[in-house]
């Protein structure tokens, strides 16, 4: 009963007001949601106008439940642990599908990607996919398109952050993608009320999320002035790993990618970059025990002049999520080495 309370008065003030720092200090202040209404709001709004955010606060959920779309405040269960960590977190999540237990991963970019970016956004989803991890973004035309689609054709999982309510899916046209997304057992999520529409102020907000709820961001095509970069810049302040795209010399795409660079982006030149990476910073030994007795088996499964990661995968029988994490425990230990071609050589 006590959350189901709160949920009900975090909406409402979600409903009131647009600043969750501003909400959240007043709920640290006076204890709880509800205290946070009636004494915050109180001096800030009126009466009718608490009692309206209430009653349409009963109708979101009312609205919400009859639509299988699941409404999450900062005490339920289900409310992402990585989110939980920024301090501008939402006060509520929407949330229809189901969210990845998977580490996720953010892939952003150009909404004009040209073809290069498109088919690296595609790459990446697909082999951070198949190693086990979730990949977030943003629903919108170009990269974010791209990275949801290879991750749905991938058997992956994917989570689509929106700037705009889960009832007014935008872009029109990926409402199908959205479809394929929540069916494929991944997820889209919005802090915005169900009928919110995509108001341009929304989608900053919303790269916030995108930044929050990932272990980092890989940016693949961005302009000087692009949100892909403020989904970045967030992650940097969120102490997120940022990874950027190389671009070709004079590509008006990579002018926000390399000013990224030199604020300290990790510059990568394929997804195991990324993989080695997170692997240096947490426990290795978890890649050990997910596979202790295919370490030969891959092994002698390369060939003298390199074996790709399918001719290995068939050779093996073993799982991708497996299989990628034995080549890069391999790597670190300098057993094989990456190739041009998409090869995996042994070095000795």
């Amino acid at each position: 009963m006590k959350n189901s309370s709160e949920l009900l008065y975090s909406i409402a003030l979600n409903l009131l007001e647009n600043s969750p720092l501003q909400i959240r200090k007043y709920i640290d202040a006076f204890g709880s949601p509800k205290s946070a209404l009636n004494n915050y709001c109180g001096g800030k709004f009126s009466k009718v106008e608490i009692e309206s955010a209430l009653n349409r606060a009963k109708a979101e959920l009312e609205s919400a439940h009859s639509k299988d779309i699941a409404i999450l405040c900062e005490s339920s269960p289900s409310y992402p642990k990585l989110l939980r960590e920024i301090p501008d977190r939402p006060i509520v999540l929407y949330v229809k599908g189901k969210l990845p237990d998977a580490p996720s991963i953010a892939i952003v970019g150009s909404r004009k990607a040209d073809a290069y970016c498109m088919s690296t956004a595609e790459k990446i989803s697909k082999e951070l996919s198949e190693a086990g991890f979730a990949i977030i973004s943003g629903l919108a035309y170009g990269v974010d398109a791209a990275a949801h689609k290879s991750s749905v054709a991938s058997k992956g999982k994917t989570v689509a952050v929106l700037g705009s309510g889960l009832c007014d899916i935008y872009p029109r046209e990926h409402q199908l993608l959205a479809k394929k997304i929540i069916e494929s057992d991944g997820a889209i999520v919005s802090e915005f009320a169900l009928l919110a529409g995509p108001e341009r102020q929304n989608f900053p907000k919303r790269n916030r999320i995108i930044a929050g709820i990932s272990l980092g961001v890989i940016v693949v095509a961005a302009a000087k002035r692009s949100g892909a970069l403020i989904t970045a810049r967030l992650a940097m302040e969120y102490n997120r790993n940022v990874w950027a795209v190389p671009h070709r010399f004079g590509d008006e795409l990579g002018e926000g990618v390399i000013g990224l660079m030199r604020d300290g982006a990790t510059v990568i030149s394929k997804s195991s970059d990324i993989l080695e990476d997170l692997a240096l910073q947490m426990d290795i030994s978890s890649f050990k025990k997910t596979a202790p007795n295919s370490k030969d088996e891959v092994l002698t499964s390369i060939n003298a002049d390199g074996s790709t990661l399918d001719e290995i995968a068939l050779k093996t029988g073993l799982e991708r999520k497996i299989l990628y994490q034995r080549i890069l425990q391999l790597e670190l230990e300098g057993k094989i080495i990456s190739i041009p071609g998409g090869l995996y050589r042994l070095t000795c």
